[in-house]
């Protein structure tokens, strides 16, 4: 069974400094009762696996708040690009679909605290604890690709 992505197209980057497309892949997520399709870029550099701040919003619409981001149960430090702050650790089961069939994943993930601040917004991030089930091929070039098998 294997999962297709997309590179999706590199962004303008500071003058001198080549960039190139960030790899993707489309998953369901569900939580707390409620499910949407996520873009996650796929991340070899996250230890763990972050739903952005626009994401959880997007999947939880007003129940967002119920994820108590003032408790300090269930939190974890981040550290990125953006950054050092804290997330709330949440259990989530994680969907990929493909041509063959489908891979479900309980997995705990990382939604960060209300980012308004951040511009552009930040992406969901398909971390190493992920990762680690599946083999990843990424293929740049003329013909950029991203495939995921489970182990």
């Amino acid at each position: 069974m294997k999962f297709h992505g997309d590179v999706r197209a590199a962004e303008d980057g500071a003058p001198g400094i080549e960039t190139v497309g960030a790899p993707t892949i489309r998953v369901r997520v569900e939580l707390l009762g409620r499910s949407a399709e996520i873009e996650f870029d796929i991340d070899t550099g996250s230890a763990v696996t972050v739903l952005s701040d626009r994401d959880a919003r997007r999947l939880l619409g007003s129940e967002h708040r119920l994820l108590g981001f003032q408790a300090d149960a269930q939190r974890i430090g981040l550290r990125g690009l953006a950054g050092l702050t804290a997330g709330n650790v949440i259990e989530a089961l994680l969907t990929l679909r493909g041509d063959e069939g489908q891979h479900r994943l309980r997995q705990r993930i990382v939604i960060p605290p209300p980012a308004d601040r951040i511009a552009p917004p930040l992406p969901s991030l398909l971390g190493r604890d992920v990762l680690r089930h599946f083999r990843l091929e990424l293929t740049y070039g003329d013909s950029p690709s991203v495939l995921l098998e489970p182990l």
